[in-house]
């Protein structure tokens, strides 16, 4: 999505606030198990992923950095919905 406040530069190509379930941009909350997700168990958390490729990269002190609150207004949305026809009643089935 293009939410107007980017942070992959910082993140190493991942983006927290869509990869993690609950959003969030200063690192993992505390249901991390075994570098797994809380919300998702099947998914490793995103800030785990992050920390490897940064790591990988050699840039963990990105890590260091606090990020401000994100300013969910700025982001760039559809305005409007358009339908391309009228949309027509359910019928109930006998």
């Amino acid at each position: 999505s293009l939410c107007g406040e980017c942070v992959l530069i910082e993140t190493g190509g991942i983006c927290p606030h869509t990869e993690c379930p609950k959003g969030l941009l200063n690192g993992p909350c505390g249901g991390v198990v075994d570098g797994m997700c809380e919300v998702a168990p099947d998914n490793e958390c995103a800030w785990v992923r992050i920390y490897k490729r940064l790591k990988g990269q050699g840039r963990l002190h990105l890590m260091k950095k606090i990020a401000p609150p994100k300013d969910n207004s700025i982001g760039v949305r559809p305005r409007n919905v358009l339908l391309r026809e009228a949309a027509r009643p359910i019928q109930k089935k006998r």
